[in-house]
């Protein structure tokens, strides 16, 4: 099933073209890794996939249906985003601002205090936040507020992800535990998601597909057994590539 389509869909920046003509399908039970150099457009892609910033021509349809023709609610019960740079100026407790990825739902989902509590614990158990959950944000690590985000995400339960350097600030248990529980649930038939990231070894490791953007307009979209290959990297990172073989596939290295 496709959730996300891009027909022709062209992303500009003032005095250049960072995509164009780009048709892409996200099917439910893929996770699509996005990797460029910067100012290639990552960003700008999911920003717009979300609707929150307008492309310079193509169009972008949610199950079939033009983007812009749902409301902001209608999206958000849809889709989440993690921005790469979030900052919470509110004095509020770990729980009270994971709640929030509740309120696109609210009005349509009938719940008592207690499937609230327990859907607020669980997520923020998934990312090892539960012993801290009465603490105010404001005393949380930088790697500790970005695993609230990524748990205020797992409360809002979209159907797309779209996550933006998820493992910034984030130690390697964490890393790998977070690409781990997304990886799972872009395997389900009813998720999938969307990364942008330079952690490329990560990303190749946990994802299933790929979108490569050269910065220049150019694109490359696939599954990553089919389109990853160091010639590949080489052109997108303008830089040599040596190849080593891994437990979990490739290991790509600037040489």
């Amino acid at each position: 099933m496709t959730v996300l389509s891009c027909q022709q869909l062209q992303l500009n920046v003032p005095g250049k073209t960072l995509v164009s003509g780009l048709d892409w399908d996200i099917e439910a039970g893929q996770f699509w890794l996005v990797i460029g150099r910067n100012g290639s457009g990552k960003t700008t892609l999911l920003q717009t996939l979300a609707g929150l910033r307008p492309a310079a021509g193509g169009e972008i349809s949610l199950h079939s249906q033009p983007l812009q023709q749902y409301r902001r609610r209608q999206i958000a019960q849809r889709m989440a985003i993690l921005f790469q740079h979030q900052e919470s100026g509110f004095p509020i407790t770990v729980q009270e601002s994971a709640l929030a990825g509740r309120h696109p739902h609210r009005g349509l989902w009938d719940w008592s205090d207690q499937d609230q509590h327990e859907t607020v614990f669980s997520a923020l158990q998934t990312m090892d936040l539960a012993s801290v959950m009465q603490l105010p944000v404001d005393q949380l690590s930088g790697g500790e507020r970005r695993r609230l985000e990524l748990a205020t995400l797992l409360i809002q339960d979209p159907e797309l992800y779209l996550l933006d350097e998820p493992t910034n600030h984030l130690d390697l248990h964490h890393q790998i535990s977070t690409l781990e529980h997304f990886s799972g649930l872009a395997a389900a038939p009813q998720h999938c998601v969307v990364m942008a990231s330079h952690e490329l070894n990560l990303g190749l490791r946990y994802c299933s597909h790929v979108l490569l953007l050269y910065g220049n307009g150019a694109w490359e979209a696939g599954r990553i057994d089919e389109v990853i290959d160091p010639e590949r990297l080489e052109r997108l990172y303008q830089h040599p590539m040596t190849v080593q073989p891994g437990s979990h596939g490739n290991i790509y290295l600037p040489a």
